[in-house]
């Protein structure tokens, strides 16, 4: 892992500040009750491969009902509830993502949908605009995270959390900083009972935190995620790569590599690796 993170910061030049033309157009929108933005990165990745998928909780429809090729999209919104002034955007706000995996290429299986994770979140986020360390900090949340997939029986898969997050940028780019603590569920009376806690080892493969990296490379944006639970024994972790370059001025052509634990919920505790190809909205 620290190998990835010395060959991905190799790559890194002097840019302009990254997150400061988000920021100036968070404002710029805040009192536009019409326009609702960007939370996470919104993207549709038409063709997606990964090497061998989870077949196991499709066992009942047969031994192969999954195919390695499938489209991926997320999206993901945000609105303020209550900001300080007018014209910041310090404030209560709420969000919304939902990623999907799509089995689109399995017209024997009438092409469903494998898996959608549903994230609500409420947080309050503040802007210090401070310099430490040569770098400028740009944002810190508290808030609140639910994550599920809407299933039930043994498919449910869901975990409420605590979080607390900043992000900094310089002028190589920025970092982010995610840690949460899982509020506790009581365990099930029976592996079927509706009640209870569906994933109670979440956190072995998804660890407590999430780092983020992005810069960019003259118009090519770079960004990388991790997660690790940080174990000597049965280590695990997860690393997501994305490489966007602009096709004009709404759209980005996307490039994703993902690979290890917890991609998704239904996946937790299976090691994936995924290649895909598709578009996103234009970010910073």
């Amino acid at each position: 892992m620290v190998g990835v993170i010395g060959s991905f910061c190799s790559l890194v030049s002097a840019s302009e500040d990254v997150l400061d033309d988000r920021v100036n157009a968070e404002i710029a929108s805040l009192n536009n009750a019409f326009i609702i933005t960007q939370h996470a990165n919104n993207y549709v990745l038409p063709y997606t491969v990964m090497d061998e998928p989870n077949q196991e909780p499709y066992l009942p429809f047969g031994e192969n009902f999954l195919q390695k090729e499938e489209a991926k999209y997320q999206i993901s919104m945000k609105a303020p509830i209550y900001n300080r002034r007018a014209t910041e955007l310090e404030g209560l706000y709420f969000a919304f993502t939902a990623k999907s995996w799509w089995q689109v290429y399995s017209s024997e299986t009438s092409r469903p949908f494998r898996e959608t994770n549903y994230e609500p979140e409420l947080f309050y986020s503040w802007y210090p605009e401070k310099r430490y360390w040569d770098s400028e900090w740009l944002m810190l949340r508290l808030g609140l995270n639910h994550q599920s997939n809407g299933e039930s029986s043994s498919w449910s898969r869901s975990w409420n959390r605590v979080f607390v997050s900043a992000m900094a940028e310089n002028s190589y780019g920025f970092g982010s900083l995610r840690l949460w603590y899982r509020i506790p569920e009581d365990k099930k009376e029976t592996p079927d009972a509706p009640k209870g806690d569906d994933n109670p080892d979440i956190e072995h493969y998804l660890g407590h935190f999430e780092l983020r990296l992005g810069t960019k490379f003259k118009e090519a944006k770079m960004t990388m995620m991790m997660r690790n639970n940080l174990r000597t024994e049965n280590n695990r972790g997860y690393m997501e790569l994305n490489f966007a370059y602009p096709i004009n001025k709404r759209f980005d052509l996307l490039f994703q590599y993902v690979n290890g634990y917890g991609e998704s919920l239904i996946d937790y505790n299976h090691d994936i690796e995924r290649f895909g190809i598709g578009f996103q909205l234009a970010d910073y």
